[in-house]
C-alpha cells in the first residue's frame, strides 16, 4: 500500500481538489476519485520516508488526545465518518497522525467498520479504546463513545504527568549534583593538589579522601563513564522484558511514600477504566479483560484474569475483587454498594476521582519532604568540598602567623 498525492476538479462545480490518499495503486486513487466526484488530472505516488506501520512509533498522548476530540466533533456535526477522516487526514501536520487517519480511511471506503479500522492498529489503539468504539457503533451513540474516551485518554496523560511531575526535580537535582561532581573531581582538585604536595605536612582526611577520589575519575574516569552508560543501557533492556518490568513495577510500589501514591495512581487507573467501560454497556467480563490490557501492568493483568475465572464461575464483582489484591477496603466497600445499588458505573467513576485526589496530595507530601532532603545532602556535599579544600589553607596560614 502506498501514498499518492492527487489534483483534480470537482465535476459540476470545476473546484479545483488536491490531496493524499492511501491505496495499492494509482488506478485505485482514480477509482476513488470518480465515486467521491472528483476528475482525476494528476496522481503523483510519494516516495516512501518512513518505515512501515508495525514499526512505527506510536501516537504522541496529545495526538491521540486530538484525534479522539475532533472525531467527536465530526460526529456532533453529523458528518460522514469518511469525509470527515479525509479532511482531518489533510489538515494533519503530524506525518503518523496523517498516515493513520489516511490508512483508517481506506478501510472505511473498503465496507469495513470504524472500530475494524482502528483494530488494524494495536500499536496506537489499545483494545478499551477499540471496543467503546465498537460499542458506540452497536447502539449509535460513537460521539458520546469518543467523548468517554478523550475523557479517559486525558486522564491518562494527566496521571503520566503527575508521575513525571513528581521525579522531575529530585532527577535535576540529583543530574546537576554528579555534573558538579565530575568536573571539581577531574578539574578543580587537581589544580589544588599541586599546592597541596608542596606543605610537606600530613594533611586532613576530607582532604585526602579528595584527593583520592580526583586521582582515581583522572585515571579511570572514562572507564566508569562507560561502565554507566552501559548499565543504563542493559537496565532499560531489562525492564523490557517481562521480568524485568514485573520486578520494576513491585519494587516501585514498596518505596516509602512513593509507592503509596504509586498504587493510588494505578487504582484510579483501573476503576476509571472499568467506569468507563460499564457505563459504554460492556459486559463485566469484557471490561475486566479490556481492562487489564489498557492499563498495561502485569500485576494487574494477572489480578484481572483471576478476576474473570471467578465472576465466569459465578462470583460477584465484589468477591473477585476482594480476593484480586489489587482493591483497598474502601475501594472495595464502594464496589459493593455499587452492586448492591445497581450504579457500579458511577461509584466506581466516585472511587477513581477518589484516588486520583488521594495521588495528588502524596505526590504533594512525597515533593514536600523531598525537597528539604535533597538540599541537605546538596548543602553536605558542598560542606565537604569546601572543608576538604580549605582546611589545608587555614592550617597553613596558621602556620605561617606562627613564625
Amino acid at each position: 500500500m502506498a501514498e499518492f498525492t492527487y489534483q483534480g476538479r470537482r465535476q459540476g462545480s470545476g473546484e479545483w481538489v488536491t490531496g493524499t490518499c492511501r491505496a495499492q495503486d494509482a488506478s485505485a486513487v482514480a477509482s476513488w476519485l470518480q465515486e467521491q466526484g472528483i476528475l482525476a488530472i494528476r496522481i503523483t505516488p510519494l516516495p516512501s520516508s518512513t518505515l512501515p506501520w508495525p514499526f512505527s512509533p506510536r501516537l504522541a498522548p496529545d495526538e491521540l488526545l486530538f484525534l479522539t476530540r475532533q472525531l467527536a466533533a465530526l460526529c456532533k456535526a453529523g458528518l460522514p465518518l469518511a469525509r470527515g477522516i479525509q479532511g482531518l487526514a489533510e489538515s494533519a501536520i503530524s506525518p503518523l497522525l496523517k498516515r493513520l487517519l489516511l490508512d483508517v480511511l481506506l478501510e472505511l471506503q473498503s465496507g469495513h467498520s470504524l472500530a475494524t479500522a482502528f483494530a488494524c492498529h494495536p500499536k496506537v489503539f489499545d483494545p478499551l479504546f477499540i471496543k467503546i468504539v465498537a460499542m458506540g457503533e452497536e447502539t449509535g451513540r460513537l460521539e458520546e463513545a469518543f467523548q468517554q474516551l478523550h475523557h479517559h485518554l486525558s486522564h491518562q496523560k494527566t496521571m503520566r504527568q503527575r508521575f513525571a511531575d513528581a521525579l522531575r526535580y529530585p532527577a535535576m537535582v540529583v543530574t546537576a549534583v554528579l555534573m558538579a561532581v565530575w568536573v571539581v573531581g577531574i578539574w578543580v582538585i587537581p589544580t589544588f593538589s599541586q599546592v597541596f604536595s608542596s606543605f610537606g605536612a600530613q594533611l586532613p582526611w576530607m582532604t585526602r579522601l579528595l584527593l583520592s577520589f580526583s586521582h582515581f575519575l583522572t585515571h579511570y574516569g572514562m572507564w566508569v563513564l562507560l561502565l554507566l552508560v552501559a548499565l543504563a543501557l542493559t537496565t532499560g533492556y531489562l525492564l523490557t522484558t517481562p521480568g524485568g518490568r514485573r520486578w520494576w513495577l513491585s519494587f516501585l510500589m514498596r518505596l516509602p511514600g512513593f509507592g503509596l501514591a504509586f498504587r493510588h495512581m494505578l487504582l484510579a487507573r483501573v476503576a476509571h477504566g472499568l467506569a468507563m467501560g460499564m457505563a459504554s454497556g460492556l459486559s463485566l467480563v469484557k471490561t475486566l479483560t479490556m481492562v487489564a490490557d489498557s492499563v498495561d501492568h502485569p500485576l494487574v493483568e494477572g489480578a484481572m484474569a483471576t478476576m474473570v475465572q471467578q465472576v465466569d464461575r459465578g462470583a460477584s464483582f465484589s468477591s473477585a475483587a476482594q480476593s484480586s489484591g489489587v482493591f483497598t477496603p474502601l475501594a472495595l466497600q464502594m464496589i459493593h454498594m455499587g452492586e448492591e445499588s445497581g450504579q457500579l458505573d458511577t461509584l466506581l467513576a466516585q472511587t477513581a476521582e477518589y484516588y486520583d485526589s488521594e495521588s495528588r496530595h502524596a505526590i504533594a507530601t512525597l515533593q514536600t519532604y523531598m525537597e528539604p532532603i535533597l538540599t541537605l545532602l546538596v548543602a553536605l556535599l558542598v560542606l565537604l568540598l569546601a572543608m576538604g579544600v580549605f582546611l589545608p589553607m587555614w592550617d597553613l596560614g596558621r602556620v605561617a602567623l606562627r613564625r
